[in-house]
C-alpha cells in the first residue's frame, strides 16, 4: 500500500473524533454572544487530511506516467472536476466582492475547497479493492467505540470525560443540551464525540449504509456486528431523520419481497407512531424551523442573485429580531442546506451547488451507492450539518467519495 492510502484510511479514523480548538475574532459573536459555527476552527481531521492531500498530490505528480495519470483522472470524473472547481471559485469570488465579513466567509470557503480535494482524490483512493475493503474495517472499528459511547452517556446521562477525543462537557442539567421525553420523564439525547446528537446519528447511519456494499463470502463478523450496533445507535440518539434515512436506505438495499415488505411496515408504523403522539417539545422545534424558513425565504427575496455571503446567515438573521415559542431568541441556521445555500450564496450558488450534487450522483452504479444518497437528500432537506459542521461536511464529502469510486456493483 502506498503511503496516501494509509493515510486515507487514517482520516477516515478521524471521522468522529472532534478534538479541535477555536479562536474567537470579532466576527464569530452575534449580540455579545461566542458562536461555534462563527469561529475559527482547526481539527485534528483538519491536519490529517492536509497531510493526505500533499502526500496524494506529490505521489500522483512526480512519479513517472504523471502526465497519463492526469490526463486518466481527469477522463474519468470530467464533469464531477469542472462542477467542484466552478463552486470553489464562486465561493472565494463571492466571499471577496459580497461578502460584508469577507475573512470569516473566505474560512468558510477554504473549508469547502478541503473538502472537495478530499473527496476528489478520495475516489481514486478507494477504487483500490484493498483500501476498500479496508475502509470497512476502520469505519466498523469507530461505529463500535461510538455506540459503547453513545449507550454510556445515555445510561449516566453526561458526558465521560474523554476530551482528547473532543467529547464535549456536559449533563443533562446543561443548558441548551438535547433532550428527548420517555413515559413523561426528560432524558438526555447521547451525543458521543459529535456536536449534536443528530450528526452523530447521520454517522452511524451513513456507516451502515457503506457497510451495506460488503456482499458475498467474505462479509466478517466484525461488519454484521458493526451494522447492528449502527441500527442500534440510530434510535439510540432518537434522530428521526437519521432513522428515515436508515429505513429508506433499507428500502433500496433490500432485495427480497419478504425484507422490503417488513421494512415499509415498519417505516409506515413508526410515522403513525410519531405523528399520532408528537410531544410538545417536538411541536416546539417545528414551529421554530418553520420561522427560521421564512426568515431564510425574506433573505433569499432580498439577495436573490448572490445571497449574503458564505457562514453570514447568523449575522443577517440578527437583524430580524426572532422569538420562539418559548420567549427563547432565535439564531441558528435554517435546517435546510438548499435554503441555507440560496440565501447565502444566492441563485448562482445554489445553482452550481446542485450541478454539483448532480455530477457526483450521475455515478451510482450499486443499490448501497442510491441508498446513500437517498440519505443524503434527506439530511440536506431536513438539518443544516452537511454544510456548517465539521463532521457533517465529512460526512458529506466523504459519501460523494464512496460514490463516485469507479469500480462497479458490490465488492465480494
Amino acid at each position: 500500500m502506498k503511503a496516501s492510502d494509509l493515510l486515507f484510511l487514517t482520516v477516515l479514523l478521524s471521522l468522529p473524533v472532534q478534538l479541535n480548538k477555536f479562536f474567537w475574532p470579532q466576527f464569530s459573536f452575534v449580540f455579545g454572544i461566542p458562536q461555534d459555527l462563527l469561529a475559527i476552527s482547526v481539527y485534528l481531521s483538519d491536519v490529517l487530511i492536509l497531510f493526505y492531500i500533499l502526500v496524494f498530490a506529490a505521489e500522483f505528480i512526480f512519479k513517472k506516467g504523471a502526465k497519463d495519470r492526469l490526463a486518466d483522472f481527469y477522463k474519468r470524473q470530467k464533469i464531477f472536476i469542472l462542477a467542484a472547481i466552478a463552486f470553489n471559485l464562486y465561493l472565494f469570488v463571492n466571499a471577496l466582492f459580497i461578502s460584508d465579513r469577507p475573512i470569516l466567509s473566505l474560512w468558510f470557503s477554504s473549508k469547502v475547497f478541503e473538502f472537495s480535494l478530499l473527496a476528489t482524490f478520495a475516489q481514486f483512493t478507494l477504487s483500490k479493492n484493498k483500501v476498500f475493503k479496508l475502509s470497512f474495517t476502520v469505519l466498523a472499528i469507530s461505529i463500535f467505540w461510538q455506540s459503547c459511547l453513545i449507550f454510556l452517556q445515555l445510561i449516566f446521562q453526561r458526558s465521560l470525560g474523554l476530551w482528547f477525543l473532543g467529547e464535549r462537557s456536559f449533563s443533562a442539567d446543561t443548558p441548551s443540551i438535547a433532550h428527548v421525553y420517555i413515559f413523561g420523564k426528560q432524558l438526555l439525547r447521547p451525543y458521543g464525540t459529535f456536536p449534536h446528537p443528530n450528526v452523530a446519528a447521520a454517522f452511524f447511519a451513513v456507516g451502515f449504509i457503506i457497510l451495506s456494499a460488503r456482499k458475498g463470502s467474505k462479509i466478517t463478523k466484525l461488519n454484521i456486528f458493526a451494522s447492528a450496533l449502527s441500527l442500534l445507535s440510530v434510535f439510540l440518539t432518537f434522530s428521526k431523520g437519521a432513522a428515515a434515512a436508515i429505513l429508506a436506505g433499507l428500502v433500496f438495499i433490500c432485495k427480497k419481497p419478504f425484507y422490503l415488505t417488513l421494512v415499509l411496515l415498519l417505516s409506515v408504523f413508526s410515522a403513525f407512531i410519531f405523528f399520532k403522539n408528537l410531544p410538545e417539545g417536538q411541536v416546539v422545534s417545528i414551529a421554530e424551523r418553520l420561522i427560521l424558513s421564512q426568515a431564510a425565504v425574506e433573505l433569499i427575496f432580498k439577495n436573490p442573485l448572490f445571497g449574503v455571503g458564505s457562514a453570514n446567515f447568523l449575522h443577517a438573521l440578527s437583524a430580524f429580531n426572532l422569538f420562539s415559542i418559548a420567549d427563547v431568541r432565535l439564531l441558528a441556521p435554517v435546517h435546510n442546506v438548499f435554503l441555507l445555500i440560496f440565501a447565502e450564496e444566492g441563485l448562482i450558488g445554489l445553482f452550481l451547488f446542485l450541478f454539483l450534487l448532480w455530477a457526483a450522483l450521475k455515478n451510482i452504479s450499486a443499490r448501497w451507492q442510491f441508498a446513500l444518497a437517498f440519505a443524503l437528500i434527506v439530511f440536506l432537506t431536513v438539518d443544516h450539518f452537511l454544510w456548517t459542521l465539521q463532521q457533517g461536511r465529512f460526512l458529506f464529502w466523504l459519501s460523494l467519495a464512496y460514490i463516485l469510486r469507479f469500480s462497479k456493483g458490490h465488492i465480494a
